[in-house]
């Protein structure tokens, strides 16, 4: 699944002064849960977790921070 998420405010400000972070780390990619959710549940299963949270980025379920188009990737996610 890939994604036309937009930019939130911890990305302008990590782009436009990477070295305002240690390593200059970003969070463009981070666990990664979006492209890996199916894993992640088969791991909380295998571990005998009985609940899964998620949290979505509004930035990738409404890309222009409008709600004038929603992202397709990000509600079917």
């Amino acid at each position: 699944m890939d994604t036309d998420k937009g930019e939130n405010t911890w990305d302008r400000l990590v782009h436009s002064n990477p070295d305002a972070i240690k390593n200059r780390d970003n969070g463009d990619v981070a666990c990664d849960s979006y492209h890996n959710w199916r894993d992640d549940v088969k791991i909380a299963s295998d571990l005998g977790l009985h609940f899964y949270r998620f949290s979505i980025s509004w930035a990738r379920l409404l890309p222009t921070g409008l709600p004038d188009r929603i992202s397709e990737d990000g509600k079917n996610y």
